[in-house]
């Protein structure tokens, strides 16, 4: 049987974490794996660490595809959590750097040099914010199953909210022609134990 990597790679990063097989597996039932690929899962990594053990050598790296990477900004694919917590992240960052630039308008003279350092600097945070959001709404379209040119809505007016809103749907279990499932990698899904 054909394991997904990403199951693979999910159960290693819990078993190194010390949960037991048993917990593992209760999880994976209650989010909708089937018990066929769950046990041949726990078998394949139960195989692979003895393998591991014996020969002291073992590749950290076994469990993560290399196809995994992301080729470009709009490769790839986005869970919902991960979707989220980017846009908090990004509405962080927006808060820190416009405070910053409103205590400096405020504080500094207002000279032609200094308004187009602000202008730019304005100008530049705006661009970041539409290319990360269009980065980000592509690779939720992808985990949904849809392609880039959905991600048109965003420039819609009205219909950006109801877009945005609809991103935040589940996105397909397992693998799908834009790539691996994001709920088993990185950072987010070791927080989110997802």
């Amino acid at each position: 049987m054909i394991v997904d990597p990403g199951l693979l790679n999910h159960i290693n990063h819990r078993l190194n974490d010390h949960e037991s097989e048993d917990d593992i597996r209760e999880s994976l039932l209650s989010t909708g794996w089937d018990a066929l690929h769950i046990d041949a899962a726990l078998s394949q990594v139960r195989e692979a660490r003895v393998n591991t053990t014996q020969t002291q050598k073992g590749n950290p790296e076994i469990f993560m595809p290399r196809n995994h990477e992301r080729k470009s900004a709009l490769s790839g694919r986005l869970s919902v959590h991960q979707y989220l917590v980017g846009i908090l992240i990004v509405a962080l960052i927006d808060s820190i750097i416009l405070l910053i630039l409103h205590i400096g308008y405020q504080t500094l003279p207002h000279t032609p040099e200094i308004n187009t350092i602000f202008f730019t600097a304005l100008l530049a945070l705006i661009l970041f914010n539409v290319f990360t959001l269009i980065s980000m709404s592509v690779r939720r379209l992808h985990d949904i199953g849809y392609q880039n040119t959905w991600a048109l809505f965003l420039f819609i007016p009205a219909l950006n909210v109801v877009f945005l809103i609809y991103l935040c749907k589940p996105g397909m279990r397992g693998k799908n022609e834009f790539g691996e499932d994001p709920r088993f990698y990185g950072i987010f899904s070791t927080l989110l134990n997802r």
